[in-house]
């Protein structure tokens, strides 16, 4: 089918590839997985929102809300576009991680913004995990939402020795937010994280899940109040600027939609209908499997359930123990930094593996946890995903910069779960509430705005 708006020049992301690896979360696949409402496209409606993922479900969920009472005027449309099935894309293809590493977060954002927006952003993260928990409770998600022990395991002495030093310096200085983490050395290392070689573990409340599940459970819940879902149609443009009656246009291989509010809920895809975001958000490859025991497998730590292992600057890998003891480690970051930049670096096709990383999680848990030296273990799922990074380490959020009626909630940079849900409602209350930024409760770094695009560029 013919469109009237043409694909933009020199974009930097595709839109996401068919037939994509299949990672674990989707194994059990839920009824609206490639659900279209109607069976056309509408021609027009009030709110679009691009994106079926964590961060689209979450805009939407909050959009139906708004629906049933009298927030929005009566008969507000809405409805998501999603390119593949729901939930194909970044959430649908993590490690199950909801993880507030507070520490972390003073170490990557602290030198940069200062010590207070670290802060600020540390709260945030924490604030989002109880409001995740929250809804999950509420709506009564099936999504194996479990609180758990987690650790920051590091293998580099000068890493655990800077964390060490950085715990005590802002524990001191009255950040209560790290009162309650531990810092383990010497032969405690390893008998708490039951890594070997863990030279300097920290411990800290946290939760996995089921992602795919939550997302699902959302998106049920949205188009049960009257939000259209609309699968498998890919945003292939849109018109640069409203028509006379303040409509944008896209163009979808099923024809072209009016809307007059857009929700880009895109990550690493962004760029692609965004190009002004081209170098402020980067899609990123990575990598993740499922890895099942066998029968008398010990766990990996007496009380640690989920882990970062960091083996040195830039080299990581994720772990979480499922509620059947099977596995979801993700990372491979020691390997993938020795393969070409270009297999993972501003990539977004996830229907490929990364080559050198194909075969690292074969023995992964033989070699790096000492109760599992002797027991059976075997790959059974190995996938890839195409994150959001941006240039700046924090996320796009709110009214887009000379476009009226377009809002942006992306660049997750591999660490959305803590953040998302949020940052979607702050979204929603933006673009439908009329609230300004500074009243959503997001950290002021993550606005959106000209001056960090630009600032990308350089």
């Amino acid at each position: 089918m013919e469109s009237s708006v043409q694909p933009h020049p020199n974009q930097g992301a595709t839109i996401p590839v068919p037939s994509p690896t299949t990672p674990f979360w989707r194994s059990q696949k839920h009824h609206l997985d490639s659900h279209r409402s109607t069976p056309d496209l509408p021609k027009e409606q009030d709110i679009v929102i691009v994106g079926a993922g964590f961060s689209g479900a979450s805009c939407a969920y909050y959009i139906s809300q708004l629906m049933q009472s009298a927030t929005l005027p009566p008969r507000t449309t809405c409805t998501i576009l999603e390119a593949r099935d729901a939930c194909s894309g970044a959430t649908g293809r993590n490690g199950g991680h909801l993880r507030p590493d507070s520490l972390a977060t003073f170490q990557r954002y602290a030198p940069t913004y200062g010590v207070q927006a670290a802060s600020d952003i540390a709260l945030f993260e924490l604030d989002n995990c109880r409001a995740v928990r929250d809804i999950i409770r509420a709506e009564e998600i099936a999504c194996d939402y479990t609180e758990v022990i987690s650790s920051s395991v590091f293998l580099d002495d000068s890493q655990a020795e800077e964390a060490k030093r950085l715990l005590g310096e802002l524990v001191a200085e009255g950040h209560d937010i790290l009162q309650k983490f531990k810092y383990y050395q010497g032969q405690q290392a390893e008998e708490v994280s039951g890594v070997n070689g863990a030279k300097g573990p920290t411990t800290f409340q946290a939760a996995c899940l089921w992602p795919y599940k939550l997302v699902m459970h959302l998106l049920a819940v949205a188009t049960s109040k009257g939000v259209h879902l609309q699968t498998n149609t890919p945003v292939l443009a849109t018109s640069n600027d409203p028509d006379v009656n303040g409509y944008w246009t896209l163009s979808t291989p099923r024809g072209d939609l009016r809307a007059k509010k857009i929700i880009f809920a895109t990550n690493g895809y962004t760029s692609h209908l965004l190009p002004q975001y081209s170098s402020a958000i980067v899609p990123v490859r990575g990598i993740c499997s499922h890895i099942i025991s066998h029968a008398g497998t010990p766990s990996v730590s007496k009380t640690i359930m989920t882990m970062g292992i960091k083996h040195g600057p830039g080299q990581h890998d994720y772990l979480i123990t499922r509620p059947d003891r099977s596995i979801i480690v993700g990372g491979a970051w020691k390997a993938v930094r020795r393969g070409p930049r270009e297999d993972w670096h501003n990539v977004t096709d996830d229907s490929r593996l990364i080559p050198i990383a194909e075969n690292y999680y074969n023995g992964f848990m033989n070699r790096t946890f000492k109760s599992w030296e002797k027991t059976k273990a075997d790959v059974d799922y190995l996938w890839t995903g195409i994150m959001g990074y941006t240039s700046d380490e924090v996320p796009h959020v709110g009214q887009i910069h000379e476009k009226p009626g377009q809002y942006l909630c992306a660049g997750f940079n591999g660490h959305g779960m803590p953040q998302v849900l949020l940052c979607a409602r702050a979204t929603v209350k933006i673009a439908l509430e009329g609230c300004g930024f500074a009243e959503t409760g997001v950290p002021p770094v993550f606005k959106t705005s000209v001056e960090r695009t630009a600032a990308a560029k350089k």
